[in-house]
């Protein structure tokens, strides 16, 4: 397999659990980030000024490392230097950290990536409790089904390794004050994970949502969300505010990309 060409970064995928798709390109390009007026306390006018402050972005499944260096790009796009924002790509695949690592070693954004070789159930004591101002992930989201002969495809794809429970109760853990969640999913999983958000992660709540067809007339395929965490000590609302909500189409009646997702994806693919 060659390499996949985007156009500010390629990424080689042949060993990774988690490849190049339309999945991770639309969570990558769709997750909201922080602008830079956002950061607080930061100096931003020099390195010697950020020791240890630069905001944290964490990408949970990183496989080859797409959505890692999509955020790095739109980071950079955005005025945030290699030392005011840093994105972390944790996998718990030894193929794909090295490849994920490769990746970001070869593009212009290397500065920006650091891989991480961890489980995300037991993370070392380095990843602190509020450290994250962004967790993305396209997880694993099958359950109890057929598995495939490949260990390293069912570790991407089935559950086993990280259990919705889990990826949501970490996360709220890892979150800063007002931090962001976001996952792409099918829709069921999706109803699963808002249905177990009371009692693992109850301090997130849902503030964006969009449902994503491949084409007019076809049922929803996937479904991004971004859940946000309230402010320390924030009690939540009796009658909470309602997410916003879009729908993504992806190819029209004739089969040619929407002028929508070609606006979302036109920083990455060389097409748009």
């Amino acid at each position: 397999m060659t390499a996949f060409f985007f156009k500010h970064f390629s990424i080689e995928h042949d060993h990774s659990t988690m490849k190049v798709g339309t999945d991770g390109v639309l969570l990558g390009a769709w997750a909201s980030l922080p602008e830079k007026s956002d950061a607080r306390n930061l100096s931003l006018s020099s390195r010697d000024a950020l020791p240890g402050t630069a905001k944290r972005f964490l990408d949970v499944g990183c496989g080859c490392g797409l959505i890692s260096l999509m955020m790095a790009q739109r980071l950079g796009m955005m005025g945030w230097k290699p030392w005011e924002a840093r994105v972390d790509a944790m996998d718990l695949d030894v193929a794909s950290c090295e490849e994920a690592s490769s990746n970001a070693g070869n593009s212009c954004y290397r500065e920006y990536v650091s891989v991480f070789h961890s489980d995300y159930r037991q993370l070392p004591a380095y990843f602190r409790p509020g450290s994250y101002c962004r967790i993305v992930s396209n997880p694993p989201y099958f359950q109890d089904s057929l598995k495939c002969p490949g260990k390293q495809r069912n570790q991407a794809r089935h559950t086993d390794t990280l259990p919705f429970e889990d990826l949501v109760s970490v996360s709220e853990r890892l979150l800063e004050p007002a931090g962001r969640l976001c996952l792409i999913l099918p829709p069921s999983s999706m109803e699963c994970v808002q249905r177990l958000m009371p009692a693992y992660a109850p301090s997130l709540e849902l503030r964006r949502l969009a449902q994503v067809f491949s084409k007019p007339g076809k049922a929803c395929g996937r479904v991004m969300a971004e859940w946000g965490r309230r402010e320390d000590g924030e009690v939540r609302a009796s009658h909470p505010l309602l997410p916003v909500c879009h729908d993504i189409l992806l190819h029209d009646e004739a089969g040619t990309y929407t002028e929508e997702y070609r606006n979302l994806v036109k920083d990455f693919y060389l097409w748009a």
